[in-house]
């Protein structure tokens, strides 16, 4: 089970060895049945060091192994959207349809999850998941890595996924050099996959379209921060939960800012619910129009 999280970089495990040879080891490690639950870096650095290594059993109900496993890692980590959708959908392994009445088997690996489970479980959307199962299933390791260590938004790295393999490093690399991740996105090649049967050659992007780009990824990208950094859910606030703790300023600030975002962001669902197709090439303005 302890393969759903990220692993830790040599240099990371090499200086976590040597905390725990000065302090030495600070929580024991979950044990059940003869398996680690909980601590494997700590019990691999204690056979580095050749030191015993304290444990506890866990006592359980088995139902909730899982979940003991996430809440004791996420204690600890500090994981942004993205990576979190990165567990969830390497714990979201029950096939489409199959049944979840059943009970888990006592093997660890066998236990089924769903994808809305997984989500829940690990407080992230749906739709990351799915993301992330697209990022586990086709991207390069190079892409992986780059979530998984909070350098690259799992959407982002989504669309990365759909090129070839060498696009895919390229733009991995990129990131991994300091570019930023939109501006790694946005420089894609146009054409990913195999064109459909009779469709016209791709022409190259517009500005307009572009740009259209630029505001998916920005959107993106605000929705992972966000997310990334409260644990819960704060969409579903009150603004009078959190308005009469800011300033005079950040109130006047932010009162300006939904005023240019309503308006666009409305559009926006409607557009989607009248059934705009994709290939339209409106024209593009730079700044929102003012609200009265």
């Amino acid at each position: 089970m302890l393969h759903i999280f990220p692993e830790m970089e040599k240099h990371q495990f090499a200086e976590f060895v040597a905390d725990i040879k000065v302090n030495g080891v600070r929580e024991p490690v979950w044990k059940h049945k003869g398996q680690i639950l909980d601590g494997r870096n700590r019990w691999l650095a204690c056979g580095v060091l050749g030191i015993k290594c304290p444990t506890r059993e866990y006592v359980g109900d088995e139902k909730g192994l899982l979940a003991f496993v996430v809440s004791q890692n996420l204690h600890r980590r500090h994981l942004d959207a993205s990576q979190r959708a990165m567990i969830a959908a390497r714990i979201a392994d029950m096939r489409q349809g199959e049944r979840t009445d059943i009970q888990p088997s006592p093997n660890l690996g066998k236990v089924k999850v769903s994808t809305d489970a997984a989500a829940k479980l690990l407080n992230v959307a749906t739709g990351s998941v799915d993301s992330a199962k697209k990022v586990i299933a086709k991207a390069q390791p190079e892409v992986v890595k780059a979530v998984e260590q909070g350098n690259l938004a799992v959407s982002a790295a989504a669309r990365i996924a759909e090129h070839p393999p060498e696009v895919q490093r390229q733009a991995a690399a990129a990131i991994a050099g300091g570019a930023k991740p939109a501006a790694v996105v946005r420089a894609l090649p146009t054409a990913s996959g195999k064109a459909k049967p009779c469709a016209p050659a791709q022409a190259k992007p517009t500005k307009e379209q572009k740009k259209a780009g630029d505001v998916w990824v920005a959107m993106m990208g605000l929705a992972d921060g966000w997310r990334a950094s409260h644990k819960e859910d704060l969409w579903d606030y009150d603004a009078s939960q959190f308005w009469t703790l800011l300033v005079r300023d950040e109130q006047d600030e932010l009162v300006e800012i939904a005023k240019m975002l309503m308006p666009w962001l409305r559009d926006i669902i409607d557009q989607h619910a009248q059934g705009s197709k994709v290939g339209a090439k409106p024209k593009l303005v730079t700044k929102p129009a003012s609200v009265q």
